[in-house]
């Protein structure tokens, strides 16, 4: 069986595409060597697997060349050419209509046909604002290309000019550039700091900032704003700002890239999620910014579900007990994950909503089939749920066990936030206690646990639970 780099990208093209180089291959213009034709027309026998024990270079060779004795030479050669061949097509496929014509404009110029280099310049700069161009790379290359051809008309300035603008312009593009640049490299790095690691440094993040709230014609650019408001909102924990881009999502949503519309609300989702930990209530709040994000992206899209917000979106229908759409969520979203997070989110939503309808039992059942975590927040979204639920069945021994393990498994986590997982050990540590004087039925220590525990304000994980549980107490 022929294992290639020939094969393998071929493999990954559906269908138009496979067929669409075909023709790209049959093309005069593209490709003279009739061998080339021969080779593709033999191997779409065998896409897309590509895995016969009869597709081999001998068997090739000898179809193309009616020979039995293989030239290893000529057909590393052939491959090498289809190889080639393959990667122009995938990059004139991946070429847009700006790219194109930023080419053409630049060599409209080189051709001095002038008044049609003014046309063509309009035509470009007026479709830019609806572009996706989100490095802000086509803005900045035309911008480029029409200083070039400015300066090479040789056009004297007047007695009034010190210097065009037009001359300028590609100065102030790629301010805005590297800004947008900077900003989106902020966002990304804040959204790590934020998950994973809360001292993680962000480079250049105080000029960045200052120069963007210093130039706010910078910000004109919709991405622009989108990324700087993202930020405010991310590390500054600005309302004010989530509340800027809540708004900026719903009256542009047309402008806007689906990529860009999943991050934004991500962003907000996160806000609420965050907000909601230090016992604000934005649960509501938050249903709607999921709603919106299904609805404008997920649902728009054939894209794999990301795994995180499939679980955010899920546990916000459990901590709302709706039990009937999160069955429906399930149903009609899990098979958008990837392959390798299916089982487990399947697993744990059937058990989360097992635990809601006081199954316990199939609940524990259905929790204990992930073995393997492929998503770091199952490991403790799966603890959570169980040790309710051996509490709940009265396995105190059992639940006291899995809570030590617990323990045990957030020292030595480098991944969760320091935050999140204090929020955690708060929780174990009420845990423990709320075993304890289960088993002593001490009326002090049972109203001291009490104040305590809704005193406390450093954690927020099942605390309502908690406190229903030593209410019955």
């Amino acid at each position: 069986m022929l294992k290639s780099k020939l094969t393998q990208i071929l493999a990954g093209l559906n269908q138009t595409q496979f067929r669409d180089f075909g023709k790209f291959v049959n093309s005069p213009y593209f490709n003279a060597n009739k061998k080339v034709c021969e080779l593709y027309d033999i191997l779409k026998r065998y896409y897309p697997d590509f895995d016969s024990p009869d597709l081999s270079m001998e068997n090739l060779f000898r179809e193309l060349y009616k020979k039995d004795v293989l030239v290893k030479g000529t057909m590393y050669f052939l491959v090498s050419e289809t190889e080639n061949l393959l990667e122009r097509f995938l990059g004139i496929e991946k070429t847009d209509s700006l790219m194109i014509g930023a080419s053409s404009l630049r060599s409209i110029g080189e051709m001095r046909l002038y008044k049609i280099f003014d046309v063509k310049y309009k035509e470009l700069k007026k479709k830019l604002p609806k572009a996706n161009d989100p490095d802000h790379i086509y803005r900045f290359l035309i911008s480029g290309i029409n200083r070039h051809n400015t300066i090479e008309r040789k056009e004297f300035l007047t007695g009034k000019d010190k210097f065009k603008n037009v001359w300028m312009e590609p100065v102030d593009e790629l301010i805005k550039l590297f800004l947008k640049n900077m900003l989106w490299n902020v966002v990304l790095l804040s959204n790590f700091k934020q998950t994973l690691n809360d001292e993680l440094s962000i480079p250049f993040y105080k000029e960045v900032m200052e120069y963007a709230e210093k130039n706010e014609k910078k910000l004109n650019d919709i991405e622009m704003k989108i990324l700087f408001y993202q930020v405010k909102v991310i590390i500054e924990d600005d309302e004010k700002y989530f509340i800027k881009l809540k708004n900026l999502l719903q009256e542009n949503q047309k402008l806007i890239s689906l990529e860009a519309i999943q991050e934004i609300c991500t962003v907000l989702s996160n806000f609420c999620t965050y907000r909601i930990l230090n016992g604000a209530d934005l649960y509501k709040e938050q249903l709607e910014i999921q709603n919106l994000y299904l609805k404008k992206f997920i649902d728009r899209t054939k894209d794999v579900f990301p795994v995180d917000g499939f679980h955010q979106c899920f546990m916000l229908l459990i901590k709302l007990e709706d039990t009937e759409e999160a069955k429906k969520f399930i149903n009609k979203y899990v098979k958008r994950l990837e392959e390798k997070f299916r089982a487990n989110a399947l697993a744990f939503g059937k058990a989360s909503i097992n635990y809601c309808e006081k199954k316990y039992d199939e609940s524990l059942k259905e929790a204990s089939t992930i073995k393997n975590f492929t998503h770091i927040f199952y490991k403790h979204a799966v603890k959570v749920l169980q040790l309710k639920s051996y509490y709940e069945l009265g396995l105190f021994s059992e639940g006291e066990d899995s809570a030590n393990a617990f323990i045990n498994f957030l020292r030595h986590d480098k991944l969760t936030n320091v935050n999140v997982k204090n929020n955690y050990f708060e929780f174990l540590k009420f845990y423990k206690r709320l075993l304890t004087i289960q088993f002593s039925r001490n009326k002090k220590m049972i109203y001291k646990y009490k104040f305590e525990l809704e005193k406390n304000k450093d954690f927020t994980t099942s605390k309502n639970w908690l406190i229903e549980k030593v209410n019955a107490l």
